[in-house]
């Protein structure tokens, strides 16, 4: 990343250990991020007492309880808050508004009561929850439920990692930006027809979007909206390639100048940062592919919409991730005071 004599040897070799470790913590909260949204689309319900306790406010009539915790009737207390384990019980716990005659505290002959207060350290360490009796009482419970589909919520996920990972890059590049050896890239013009593409591609998904809409609500008017949505998917989708092909040129274009020199960091933070936008907006043109293909007349206007709304979010967030990068980094202009403020560095 340049020249480094400025540093004693002892930091360099410091700061290489602290990246390493900096990308393996990264690289953890990817297993985290998977493990969120995979246990929200495939993981199992939790249910209206995921702990199995036994005191009152673990059993409400809601999940999570409205105005009044138990509505018109207040529960009756039967026992102490403390009954687990008890000899002869079918569930593992007994919630304090059972009464004494109910099904769930039926003994076996010959257990007293003080059976009931006899709790094993080790038959604890032992059980399994989510394959006792217990999973069944909380599948029926409904329990509340996001009003968001799935896939926006996941798709609002992933945007909040990729934010963070950019925020990132432009913090290393102010950083990086404050020595003294520090030479700026050279402006490429062909950046801001780029960028016109890009803005172009964000449009024409959103006239698909609101084309989409309409051939939903008005169904008389559906052949004609639905040629609105097949014109703005295959313009967002040629702007979109022009935009890709376009950060190529300008790639062949940089290394081809005079003074290119591949030491510079600045050129080498336009790789990286451009290359990462350019995978994204790759990503996002295979999703623009599969919801192209399921253009027909027969398609189902609901997850056509929920598709087309998905890549118009997806492209919105590009194209206002470009714009920041293009106009703070890369426009030719010197806005190394307004990045540090940004950053915090000043």
């Amino acid at each position: 990343m340049g020249d480094t004599a400025i540093y004693p040897q002892s930091a360099a070799t410091l700061n290489e250990f602290i990246t390493i470790m900096a990308l393996i913590v990264g690289a953890a909260q990817m297993v985290f991020l998977y493990n969120l949204v995979w246990s929200y689309f495939n993981g199992k319900h939790a249910g209206s007492n995921p702990w199995r306790a036994t005191t009152l406010e673990w059993q409400t009539a809601e999940t999570p309880p409205g105005h009044g915790n138990f509505g018109k009737e207040l529960p009756v207390v039967y026992r102490w808050a403390y009954d687990y384990s008890v000899p002869g019980v079918a569930e593992d716990f007994i919630p304090q508004n059972v009464p004494p005659g109910s099904s769930k505290v039926l003994r076996s002959r010959g257990v007293g009561r003080a059976g009931s207060r006899g709790v094993s350290f080790f038959r604890h360490l032992a059980e399994k929850p989510w394959v006792t009796a217990q999973g069944r009482i909380d599948d029926l419970h409904d329990g509340t439920t996001f009003s968001l589909p799935r896939a926006k919520l996941a798709l609002r996920i992933f945007l909040a990692a990729v934010t963070v990972l950019f925020m990132l890059l432009i913090i290393a590049y102010a950083e990086r930006m404050v020595h003294e050896d520090w030479r700026p890239a050279p402006p490429l013009r062909l950046l801001w027809l780029n960028t016109a593409m890009l803005v172009l591609s964000s449009l024409a998904l959103q006239w698909a979007k609101v084309a989409v809409g309409r051939a939903e609500s008005l169904p008389l008017a559906r052949r004609r909206e639905m040629e609105h949505v097949k014109w703005g998917l295959t313009a967002a989708g040629v702007f979109a390639s022009a935009f890709l092909g376009g950060q190529i040129v300008a790639w062949w274009q940089l290394d081809s100048m005079p003074l290119f020199d591949t030491t510079n960091p600045a050129i080498a933070f336009f790789y990286l940062i451009t290359g990462l936008h350019g995978l994204h907006m790759l990503g996002g043109l295979v999703a623009w592919g599969r919801t192209a293909a399921t253009m027909n007349d027969d398609a189902d206007l609901s997850r056509l919409r929920l598709s087309i709304e998905l890549c118009t979010v997806y492209w919105h967030f590009l194209l206002a991730v470009w714009l920041v990068l293009f106009v703070l980094l890369f426009s030719g202009n010197d806005n190394l005071g307004i990045i540090l403020a940004i950053c915090g560095l000043r």
